[in-house]
């Protein structure tokens, strides 16, 4: 107002009333212009805010959504691996009915048939059975520590016509004595097994284990000629070097 009272009274900016009456009129045309365009460019600054934290936003989502669906193939992996099991728990549980139910339906005849072949092989003469199955039994039953049942299958082959069998029936016959720790039967069972085999290659093992089963009965002294015997006659065998090792301690 003070500007326009000047401008009425004749300042240098002009005294005409018409020129007064247009500079008033460009003041209040530009004024409302000016206050538009500075909102324009705040609002305009806000918008680029928006946008960038939508951006972030947006960005964010990705990650997160990526995430969620390498979360959802594990879980389809897992979920597919469950299904497996469960299948096979099923089969295999299936299985076991099926098997159950014919146990059941043949169960008489599988006691009666267990019957008969008890008191069959509790009757028969071991000697009539094949000579390799025998020989194949009786290492089975050694192998399993039954030493009762292997050591009847291991005597049906003693004076037996084939030698191998006889060989190796004597020489097994003195490591299961050994094996059972009846020390006594198995020094004398292997002093059989050398006198009628001497020449076999399972005479070195023989006389070794001669020598343990003495040392297990504290016989150290018989045990030490044994050993001294080993090593003299079969200085190149392994038993041999182990004979040293005893001798040593």
């Amino acid at each position: 107002m003070s500007l326009l009272r000047e401008l009425y009274r004749g300042n240098s900016l002009g005294s005409s009333p018409v020129f007064i009456l247009s500079l008033l009129a460009c003041l209040i045309l530009c004024s409302p212009s000016c206050v538009t365009m500075g909102e324009t460019r705040s609002g305009s600054d806000e918008i680029r805010t928006s946008i960038d934290e939508l951006r972030l936003s947006s960005t964010n989502n990705a990650q997160a959504i990526e995430e969620l669906r390498t979360e959802n193939d594990k879980l389809k992996g897992e979920i597919e691996k469950l299904n497996f099991t469960i299948k096979q728990l099923e089969a295999s549980l299936e299985e076991r009915l099926k098997t159950q139910v014919n146990k059941e339906v043949v169960k008489p005849t599988l006691e009666q048939e267990t019957k008969t072949a008890v008191a069959t092989v509790a009757e028969a003469d071991i000697a009539s059975i094949d000579i390799d199955k025998r020989y194949k039994t009786a290492r089975k039953f050694h192998d399993e520590k039954n030493y009762v049942e292997a050591e009847k299958y291991y005597s049906s082959m003693k004076d037996s016509p084939s030698k191998w069998y006889e060989e190796r029936a004597m020489y097994y016959i003195g490591i299961m004595y050994n094996d059972n720790k009846e020390y006594g039967k198995s020094v004398v069972a292997l002093q059989e097994f050398i006198d009628k085999y001497p020449n076999s290659k399972n005479v070195p093992s023989a006389i070794y284990v001669q020598g343990e089963s003495l040392l297990a009965l504290d016989r150290a002294d018989e045990a030490k000629l044994f050993f001294e015997d080993l090593i003299t006659r079969f200085p190149k065998s392994n038993e041999a070097k182990e004979a040293k090792k005893r001798l040593k301690k």
